[in-house]
């Protein structure tokens, strides 16, 4: 009778979330908060949508691929933090505002006003392009609609944008800035591509009648759906079986008025047999939660195939506080058991779709389909401390850095070209890690001359080779990754690469008032930069993200013969200097 019953979802489905938005339902101020811009809000990117490594903290606004716009204060408030990195958020403002919120605004192309002539005297005074500022209250009051910057393109942003958030100021923590009533223009429903079946533990399995893959039992199952309006159905209609246990995945994403970018669903809801099984909403996420993306999606599905497949149950070790769950979202399936799962994913506007599938419950088969574990594998609960330990190599660790139980695996290779150990394989790229540990490896033949230049350094499937960092102490090069991967010791004995791009030696500069200098590392990047006219420290502005350096001409520079100078270190020591004679 449950079963028959289940079959009747898509007509009672409307009445399950209430007819409100999730605007509406929220409780924030939705006319409190003026738009940053004087444009219309068009999003390239919005809250806790997903990127590698964590959840968007707030809306990327275009900017017609232009920079310069007008940046408008939202509300009365104060600046309370200023920050110029070539990383990250580049420019970036903080207000605070009284009704216990804080907005942000990065990327920024200038400040400006009292703001811009602040930050410029105090990188001068700490000679330091780069400056993180916390200012008092009654340094810098804003108003309702004042300008305090321009947009741009700075830090690590791939094109113009206005990068904003809503934080509550107490303990800036991101809030969803949709809920806040901004007018974003959004009539269209969220899009559905496919959905992934987990079987999970070592007796569970999943089987379909349309998988031609040769897929074992044991692995996930992955199922095309088909769209009519704004319900989806599995493509082909086939009969689902599984036993044991299984959690359920989807891929989907939000798409707005006018916009091609593809975005993120607010609010996934997973019905298993009529009642609520799991769900989560995208409204306050953490800076310190918002790496355990890596469990909240399958990381694995993520590195091979570049897909987003949003799990509906939750890892063990997921600290995310964004979910409602029964059992954690598993569902036990028994022999005969008929289950109808129908999925309901929401936007932020309150447009939905949905997805319905049945899941029948059958008999483990008679091989048990245990899959044979990897040799040379050892398992790591993700609660506890996990030590490795093979001839020259040691990793510790801590507890909490797996999201999950996981059977750690390690082989050792010869060494490749420039190496001074071994590469060892220590587990693999598709097993996500949430914690930085601790990381040795024995140099083998590393002269001592060189020991203060070693390193550790990864190789890719493709024989790329990035640094890993660490330092030489007590006969081991040791340093604190965050992913599994290929490591081996390597040494940086290579200077910074520094080339003019706009001034030759001598030249007689006219009106140019602007001079940019390509700078770059080729194993352990930059560490510093400075740059000097006359001898004199010298504003120049990097870009990281371009490899470059960007000097304005100082106007009160006199006329006549000065020489420029660039110094770039990278982070084994080694150092470019770069002088440049010009006449003004």
């Amino acid at each position: 009778m449950r079963a028959t019953t289940a079959f009747l979802l898509p007509i009672l489905l409307l009445p399950i979330l209430p007819l409100r938005t999730p605007i509406e339902r929220s409780g924030y101020p939705t006319d409190y908060f003026r738009s940053p811009l004087g444009i219309p809000l068009v999003l390239s990117g919005n809250y806790a949508e997903m990127r590698d490594g964590h959840f968007h903290g707030g809306l990327d606004i275009k900017t017609r691929d232009s920079e310069g716009y007008r940046i408008y204060a939202a509300a009365d408030g104060y600046v309370e933090r200023v920050k110029v990195s070539p990383y990250g958020y580049g420019n970036a403002i903080y207000v605070a505002h009284p009704n216990g919120y804080t907005t942000v605004y990065a990327h920024l192309s200038r400040f400006k006003g009292p703001i811009a002539s602040f930050v410029r005297s105090t990188q001068y005074k700490r000679q330091s392009f780069q400056l993180d500022q916390y200012l008092k209250a009654d340094r810098f009051p804003v108003k309702k609609g004042q300008v305090i910057a321009l947009s741009g393109n700075s830090g690590s942003s791939t094109g113009p944008h206005l990068h904003f958030e809503v934080r509550t100021s107490s303990d800036q923590v991101p809030v969803n800035p949709l809920l806040f009533g901004f007018t974003v223009a959004d009539s269209r429903t969220p899009r559905i591509f496919r959905v992934r079946i987990y079987p999970i533990g070592e007796t569970s399995g999943v089987v379909s009648t349309s998988d031609q893959s040769g897929r074992r039992a044991t692995d996930p199952l992955t199922l095309n759906v088909k769209a009519t309006g704004d319900t989806y159905s599995i493509e082909d209609s086939p009969t689902i079986r599984a036993w044991g246990q299984i959690g359920f995945g989807i891929q989907t994403h939000d798409y707005h008025d006018g916009s091609r970018s593809r975005l993120g669903a607010y609010r996934i809801q997973l019905m298993i047999d009529g009642e609520t099984h799991f769900l989560s909403e995208m409204e306050r996420i953490s800076f310190a939660d918002t790496r355990y993306i890596h469990a909240h999606v399958d990381y694995a599905e993520r590195r091979q195939n570049r897909r987003w497949i949003q799990r509906s149950y939750r890892l063990p070790g997921n600290r995310l506080p964004i979910y409602q769950l029964t059992d954690d979202g598993i569902v036990n399936v028994t022999p005969g058991r008929a289950i109808d799962a129908t999925y309901i994913v929401e936007d932020a506007a309150g447009n939905k779709s949905q997805l319905r599938l049945a899941v029948n419950g059958s008999d483990l088969p008679d091989d048990g389909n245990v899959p044979v574990l990897r040799q040379m594998a050892t398992l790591a609960r993700y609660d506890a401390p996990f030590v490795m330990e093979h001839d020259g190599f040691r990793a510790e660790l801590p507890a909490n850095a797996l999201y999950e139980n996981t059977r750690i695996s390690y082989t050792a290779d010869s060494t490749v070209a420039g190496g001074f150990s071994r590469v060892h394989a220590f587990h693999d790229r598709l097993t996500p890690v949430h914690l930085r540990y601790s990381l040795s490896i024995r140099p083998d033949g590393l002269p001592e001359n060189l020991r203060s230049k070693a390193l550790i350094a990864t190789i890719d499937d493709d024989g790329d080779v990035s640094a890993a960092g660490g330092k030489y102490s007590n006969g081991f090069v040791t340093t604190r990754p965050r992913s599994f991967g290929r490591f081996f010791v390597t040494v940086d004995t290579t200077a910074p690469s520094v080339a003019s791009l706009d001034l030759d030696p001598e030249d007689k500069i006219g009106r140019r008032t602007r001079f940019r200098f390509r700078i770059k590392d080729e194993l352990s990047g930059i560490a510093d930069y400075d740059g000097y006219i006359d001898g004199r420290w010298s504003l120049f502005t990097y870009d990281a993200k371009r490899n470059m350096l960007t000097y304005d001409l100082d106007p009160t520079l006199a006329t006549g013969r000065h020489i420029l100078r660039v110094d770039v270190v990278d982070r084994k020591g080694n150092k470019t200097s770069l002088a440049v004679p010009f006449i003004r």
